[in-house]
């Protein structure tokens, strides 16, 4: 460690422990390039308190040395923390009736929005580790006159940070950080600002306790998962868990840790080990299971409680669905909060927004068990058994003139063959889903009359616990038949929400008027065009262009793949038969056909 002797201003290596010294904490104004009337005051002012010697970040670190500047970044917060004294200076403030510079408030300096500051080629920690490691910490305005300690001011910086005060008040010698959930460690940081974008998860190591390498280039997200890696490795608090990151099960940002979402350790929660596992992470939940089918959805009651409820019996519950693997589970959107109900052998899931009771789970079939949490993303029919399936489609050949028939290019540059799909939830339905969307260039010089062919899957035993579903059936429309010209200019084949918004306008509903969302499912299975002895559907448009669809599910590899083809037969009404010999161009190489599964109709 390099201190700086404040009264020769040179400086001295210790490699043992040091002696007492000072440390400052600054930002780096536009435009300051080497701080040097910082470095003089700030040894001016530690040598007229009796400070032999000074650390600042602009000096004492060998910034031509990678090594070097690793084990200073890891080693920051333990430097702060056994320093007699830290002078945060606001370079930003003045002093009444002094300089003519423009100054702004206490709580507006820079200083306590600043997580890192840096000279152009150094980066260094800033504010909050600065704030929260020393024993004590003096503020100064830009001509050194004291504005007040950490102690003094506890109050109006708690105001500031949404750090506890008594934490400023006695400092973490006599209130260790561990003391406060992750997730109310990670809220303090809400908000800072670093100049790369991985030391914002980099900045945060000290308060956490963990060291890791720095590896800039890996990007934000990349960096702030392999913070949370670490934490997990060290601590059991499942409150890490609870951010608003989707179905992610890590946070991507810290900025998905919300302020206003306060939690405490529950006194269970050193009970139950949260750790890193394969491609997740293991640890005990209370599950309790939702909808009539106990394999799909579940709750899972986090060990932490909400703060600021006074009974503290308020409880944090993932929505969890299950994989198909015993004891894994995949994150859902959302989380509910649980709360005692007037029935003491009930309890209530509560909406975390607005309050309102979603509804009262028993008791008696909440169940302790340990799981792993994984990924969402993993492979295909492995977390969700048809979400992120496959659709291989074939080319499709013109009866008549065997010309090729290319698929819509879904405004983008190339073709897209295989396409993964998440089916979107037809409304007004509990069990039928719209599994793909397939556009065809135009049969004709009208741009509004590409066919679109919509694919249906009903699963009656839900998505989630089936790996096919029960029935899938194709549905053929031109586009100018079913969505306005501007309508059409947005409609995307791999948009399925788009789809799912716009079914309405679909010919079938608008010959079923009035409209009723409750009719929907009822029209499309009686409509629903009928498998032949091939496996094949027959559809037509009313300007007599004639498909015949094949749909059937194979095994490429360890995936399971819809093959989609169609033979097109434009103006006539003879069905083709037997399987199109079109010429078939750029066909992507596949391996042998395994015998086909006929679909149940």
């Amino acid at each position: 460690m390099r201190l700086l002797n404040t009264r020769t201003l040179a400086l001295e290596a210790f490699m043992g422990p040091p002696p007492p010294y000072a440390i400052l904490s600054h930002t780096w104004g536009d435009g300051e390039k080497y701080g040097a009337a910082k470095v003089i005051g700030s040894a001016k002012k530690a040598h007229k308190s009796g400070f032999k010697y000074l650390w600042i970040d602009s000096c004492c670190i060998d910034k031509n040395s990678s090594a070097e500047l690793s084990e200073a970044i890891n080693s920051m917060f333990n430097w702060y923390k056994d320093s007699t004294i830290c002078y945060a200076y606001l370079s930003d403030m003045h002093s009444p009736g002094g300089r003519a510079e423009p100054s702004v408030a206490f709580e507006q300096s820079r200083w306590f929005t600043r997580g890192w500051t840096e000279d152009g080629t150094l980066t260094t920690y800033m504010q909050l580790q600065e704030l929260l490691a020393p024993r004590e910490i003096e503020f100064f305005d830009a001509t050194w006159d004291s504005i007040g300690t950490r102690t003094s001011l506890a109050q109006v910086i708690s105001t500031i940070t949404r750090i506890d005060a008594s934490l400023l008040e006695a400092g973490l010698t006599n209130f260790p950080c561990e003391g406060f959930s992750i997730h109310t460690r990670m809220t303090w940081a809400y908000q800072r600002e670093t100049t790369r974008l991985e030391d914002m998860a980099y900045s945060l190591m000290g308060i956490f306790g963990v060291n890791m390498p720095l590896l800039y280039g890996e990007g934000q997200s990349k960096a702030f998962k392999r913070l949370q890696g670490e934490i997990i490795n060290k601590s059991s608090d499942q409150s890490i868990l609870l951010h608003r990151s989707g179905r992610s099960l890590l946070a991507k940002h810290l900025t998905e840790f919300l302020p206003s979402d306060a939690f405490q350790h529950s006194p269970k929660s050193l009970l139950y080990v949260c750790e890193s596992a394969d491609s997740g992470i293991q640890t005990s939940l209370l599950l309790y299971p939702l909808g009539p089918d106990a394999d799909e959805e579940f709750l899972g009651i986090v060990e932490c409680v909400l703060a600021n409820d006074p009974s503290k019996l308020y409880r944090p519950a993932l929505r969890l669905s299950k994989t198909r693997n015993k004891d894994e589970f995949i994150r859902m959107l959302g989380w509910h909060l649980i709360k005692p109900s007037p029935t003491l052998n009930q309890v209530e899931v509560v909406n975390k927004v607005d309050g309102s009771v979603v509804t009262i789970i028993e008791q008696h079939k909440l169940q302790r068990q340990v799981v792993k949490l994984r990924q969402s993303y993993a492979g295909p029919g492995e977390m969700y058994p048809f979400w992120g399936s496959r659709v291989y489609l074939h080319s499709i050949v013109h009866k008549t003139s065997l010309q090729l028939f290319e698929y819509a290019k879904c405004h983008c540059d190339a073709p897209l063959p295989v396409r993964f799909m998440q089916p979107e939830r037809v409304p007004g339905t509990e069990d039928l889903f719209i599994m793909a969307a397939i556009s065809l260039v135009p049969h004709s010089g009208d741009k509004g009359s590409f066919l679109v062919i919509l694919i249906f899957g009903q699963f009656s035993r839900g998505l989630h616990s089936q790996s096919f579903p029960d029935r899938i059936f194709p549905y053929l429309v031109s586009l100018r038949d079913w969505l306005s010209p501007e309508k059409s200019s947005q409609f995307n084949p791999l948009d399925l929400k788009f789809v799912q918004r716009h079914l309405w306008g679909l010919p079938i509903y608008k010959t079923n008027s009035p409209f009723d969302y409750s009719k929907i499912e009822s029209i499309l299975l009686r409509d629903a065009p009928k498998q032949d002895s091939t496996s094949r559907f027959f559809m037509s448009t009313p300007d007599g262009v004639q498909i015949a669809v094949s749909l059937d599910w194979k095994r490429f590899l360890e995936d399971d793949v819809l093959y989609f083809e169609a033979e097109i037969s434009e103006g006539t009404s003879n069905k083709p038969k037997g399987r199109p010999r079109g010429r078939r161009r750029n066909a992507s190489p596949l391996p042998p056909e395994p015998k086909r599964r006929k679909l149940p109709s």
